[in-house]
């Protein structure tokens, strides 16, 4: 084990962690990105219900009109693009969600406009469970947007279990080694019978589908994940362990060292102030590190990082904290804490979470 895995201490997330400069843009830029996003969510509801497809799946005029709107809707997302600053952060979020759901419904509806009857089972199965999926993903990015949640009472069992079954079917399309149902990888779900949270389920969908799949991944598909989640003191601690190879600090800042270096080489555009790090002088700690890891902009992987940015805002809105690090027994772990409570008003329900760090110091 390398010595930077000794390190088992978790790092708190800072809530106001700045992504690119521009993120902050107006409130008039921010309204125009959240009607966009609600429209294009009117979008999917307007298209046609897979009965309708199965019964006109020999009218290829119909396909290819069906083919064209979510070409033009996926279109339409990447143009978010053209509001700079927080749109491109926004339109890479959204995009990164959405692509794996939709593309299964491109090659399906391909398949049918050229006779291929066969894929219509397989359009059959995704088109509603994936369609629904498109429109959370747009409706909690617009809240991310808005810096708003929806909260409710939510069971947050169920948007755990979906949230396992959309990284099941994806990683058995990714890795052949991958295709035992999601029970045989030891993934535990931990949560009290009967447990009301106040959650935008939403938004968490997006929080567990990141995590999850990023769990997945470093555990190579095959050791244990374990999914937690309590109440104390008036907030809810959820959090994720696995048993991978754990956060390999040492390594982790060689490589975002090397994709900032990248970055400041090739892409001049980009203000180089955005990338100002003690990773260019050697000095980044493991807490620099776990800011980088939840940072839009430069990962250790050399992507764009969207994902883990995305569950930062996402704990955002619901006035929480998430931090990271590694287990003593092996293997990395996501802590969240979250206020549970049907209270939407931000500042009390940040003086919610601070009475719980003060139990927490207390004990």
């Amino acid at each position: 084990m390398p010595d930077s895995l000794r390190d088992v201490k978790v790092y708190d997330v800072d809530p106001n962690l700045v992504d690119l400069p521009g993120e902050e843009v107006n409130s008039v830029a921010r309204n125009n990105l959240s009607e966009k996003i609600r429209e294009y969510a009117h979008d999917i509801l307007n298209l046609p219900s897979i009965n309708e497809i199965s019964d006109r799946s020999n009218d290829i005029p119909f396909l290819e009109s069906i083919f064209q709107q979510i070409s033009d809707f996926n279109q339409n997302l990447r143009n978010l693009h053209s509001y700079g600053g927080y749109g491109a952060i926004l339109a890479s979020r959204i995009n990164h969600d959405v692509g794996n759901l939709i593309n299964p419904i491109y090659q399906s509806l391909h398949s049918l406009m050229q006779g291929k009857q066969v894929f219509l089972g397989i359009l059959q199965r995704v088109w509603s469970a994936n369609m629904k999926q498109i429109h959370n993903v747009l409706i909690a990015n617009k809240g991310l947007c808005e810096g708003t949640a929806n909260i409710d009472s939510s069971n947050i069992t169920e948007v755990i279990n979906q949230s396992t079954k959309v990284a099941s079917k994806e990683y058995t399309v990714k890795e052949g080694d991958f295709t035992s149902p999601i029970n045989d990888k030891e993934i535990i779900i931990n949560v009290p019978k009967d447990l009301v949270c106040y959650i935008d389920p939403a938004i968490f969908t997006l929080v567990f589908d990141n995590l999850i799949k990023n769990s997945l991944r470093v555990n190579q598909y095959k050791k244990g994940l374990k999914i937690s989640v309590k109440p104390v003191s008036n907030c809810l601690e959820i959090s994720i362990e696995d048993n991978g190879i754990g956060l390999d600090y040492d390594s982790l800042k060689e490589k975002i060292a090397q994709n900032i270096n990248n970055v400041l080489a090739h892409r001049q555009d980009k203000n180089p102030t955005a990338l100002e790090s003690p990773f260019i002088h050697g000095q980044a700690t493991p807490y620099d590190i776990t800011q980088q890891l939840f940072s839009f902009g430069v990962s250790a992987s050399g992507s764009t990082g969207v994902g883990l940015s995305t569950v930062r805002e996402s704990i955002k809105v619901h006035q929480g904290s998430i931090s990271m690090g590694n287990r003593i027994e092996g293997g990395a772990i996501t802590k969240i804490i979250i206020p549970n409570t049907p209270e939407t008003n931000p500042v009390l329900r940040s003086q919610i979470l601070t009475n719980y760090r003060a139990t927490q110091v207390a004990a």
